[in-house]
């Protein structure tokens, strides 16, 4: 119990001195222009990101609402399900011709542009959202790894190192007594 005690004790000294250079540290950074910098550059990326998802929310609902007239529309889906007026488009003549005149008489090639834009922007604005998340990932990682640099050069490892070993030997003490 004495032994657990003392294991105890050093690892509570060793927690308490990592955590006074830590604060030292988060100080001396608070200080520091470049340190700074970084901060707003985290902080104006997870900004962009919260932006582009609501920006990509907003699209997706507005996309839902827009398109039931032109899911209602039996002639429409029919083109649109043909891919007729894109590349993708396949049809021998007869197809073809008969197409012509329901795309014509539908008016088809402006409804088309309307509904391809509707369900595009979404799309690209989710891929753009997933890139904006994950620049604000790295941009913490780069921070939290410039944070982590600042402590190990100011002197961490070896509190880092007394304070594992504290906390093993408290560990043994625990499991002897057990």
């Amino acid at each position: 119990e004495a032994e657990r005690e003392r294991a105890a004790t050093t690892r509570d000294e060793a927690a308490l001195a990592l955590d006074a250079l830590l604060d030292a540290v988060d100080t001396k950074l608070g200080d520091d222009p470049n340190y700074q910098q970084r901060v707003a550059g985290v902080q104006q990326a997870i900004e962009t990101a919260a932006n582009a998802a609501a920006k990509t929310a907003e699209a997706e609902a507005r996309r839902d609402d827009k398109r039931q007239p032109f899911d209602a529309d039996p002639l429409f889906s029919y083109l649109w399900s043909r891919r007729y007026g894109t590349p993708d488009y396949r049809a021998n003549l007869i197809a073809r011709f008969f197409d012509r005149l329901v795309a014509r008489h539908v008016r088809y090639e402006p409804a088309r542009r309307k509904y391809y834009a509707l369900t595009e922007i979404p799309r690209r604005l989710r891929a753009h959202t997933g890139r904006m998340e994950a620049a604000a990932e790295t941009a913490a990682v780069s921070l939290s790894d410039f944070e982590r640099d600042a402590a190990l050069a100011a002197g961490a490892a070896p509190l880092e190192d007394a304070l594992e070993a504290a906390q093993a030997r408290c560990d043994e003490n625990a499991a002897t007594i057990a």
